[in-house]
């Protein structure tokens, strides 16, 4: 626009200066037309001019109007996509704190399961400490009542031969204890008694003495 009123007054000028300086009405006249066609044809320019003019603002204002309502439409789905990633980070953060707590539950009743296995551990060794104890303790007295049976058959054949020996001695070998030579005869029966009574002690079956604990 203010292209177009710089063009007419120019075109008014160079009109006013031709009218009023030409030598005859002739000249005048064919001046006048060509600064009026001048003017016109500067009009008209100017017109096109404008035109494009309003025809880029209207562009620029659609094209305006567009990149806003884009611009709305991004702002729209940020929010949107906001409050989505708000959700699903609470949705996170609460499976986190339930993971964490089915954590801390699994590693107490990890440590309670260990606890138990170390006393049933425990256990096993003492009661298998006891089994082997008692194992030795079952063989020793085994070993014993074999020696106190090998020792009662000893004293069995013992007695038998204490009562052999007496069941053999005659009214004679009586007599003849009486005889002058009695302290010979007792001293033999004496050495006897004495070597069946050693025979005796050795086979006695002597009682262990307790283990210690």
């Amino acid at each position: 626009m203010k292209r177009f009123f710089t063009l007419s007054f120019l075109a008014a000028f160079v009109a006013a200066n031709g009218l009023f300086g030409a030598p005859d009405a002739a000249s005048a006249e064919s001046r006048l037309r060509d600064s009026l066609k001048a003017t016109m044809l500067l009009l008209r320019t100017a017109q096109n001019d404008l035109a494009g003019a309003q025809s880029a603002r209207d562009a620029l204002a659609a094209e305006k109007k567009e990149l806003e309502g884009e611009i709305a439409g991004f702002k729209k789905q940020m929010v949107a996509d906001r409050i989505e990633s708000d959700k699903a980070i609470a949705a996170l953060k609460s499976t986190n704190t339930a993971q964490a707590a089915d954590l801390a539950s699994t590693t107490e009743e990890l440590g309670k399961t260990r606890a138990s296995l170390a006393k049933v551990v425990d256990y096993a060794k003492k009661t298998e400490t006891e089994r082997n104890e008692r194992s030795s303790r079952v063989a020793q007295l085994e070993t014993q009542v074999e020696l106190g049976l090998v020792r009662n058959m000893a004293l069995y054949t013992i007695g038998n031969e204490i009562l052999d020996r007496y069941s053999k001695f005659s009214l004679g070998d009586a007599i003849g204890a009486r005889e002058p030579f009695i302290a010979v005869t007792r001293a033999k029966l004496d050495l006897q008694v004495q070597d069946y009574a050693d025979k005796l002690k050795e086979q006695h079956i002597k009682t262990p003495a307790p283990e210690a604990p």
